[in-house]
């Protein structure tokens, strides 16, 4: 169950990685906001996850410009969230496998989220003239590989 919820995190750092390589005010305001979240998910990767370590205060100290840049900084921070619950739960003599699973849909519920606000993001981005050719989003990234399976 920990792995699934640290595979979900590490798909949403490498969806804002791939997002951070982009390069009027409107596109400026949406770089810096890759540096932000590019930003987040660093600290999402240098989390020591197996020692009980959050970054929650970590990324919940960071701040972008754009609407759809806080809406992805506060699912960081959401995630952070969750795994803490996790965390908890698991650290309990006997955890309770219900609240567990509560925990693993609520962390897919918010992936789900996190992936509708990086398509908001990306379409943003792409129309206030920044590149964004160089990342997919779960869902164009899937219907790639589903592409390639037909093949």
């Amino acid at each position: 169950m920990k792995k699934r919820v640290m595979a979900m995190l590490t798909a949403a750092v490498m969806a804002v990685a791939m997002l951070a390589g982009c390069g009027s005010n409107a596109k400026g305001n949406y770089e810096d906001d890759l540096k932000v979240l590019e930003q987040a998910a660093n600290v999402i990767d240098a989390t020591d996850f197996e020692s009980g370590e959050s970054f929650k205060d970590q990324v919940s100290s960071l701040s972008c410009k754009t609407a759809e840049g806080k809406l992805l900084l506060a699912d960081f921070v959401g995630m952070a969230e969750i795994y803490d619950q996790m965390q908890a739960e698991m650290a309990k003599d006997e955890y309770d496998a219900a609240a567990l699973n509560k925990i693993m849909e609520d962390m897919k519920t918010l992936q789900d989220t996190f992936n509708t606000h990086l398509t908001a993001f990306k379409d943003a981005a792409t129309a206030a003239g920044v590149d964004t050719s160089g990342f997919e989003t779960d869902a164009e990234e899937a219907e790639g590989a589903a592409e390639e399976a037909a093949e």
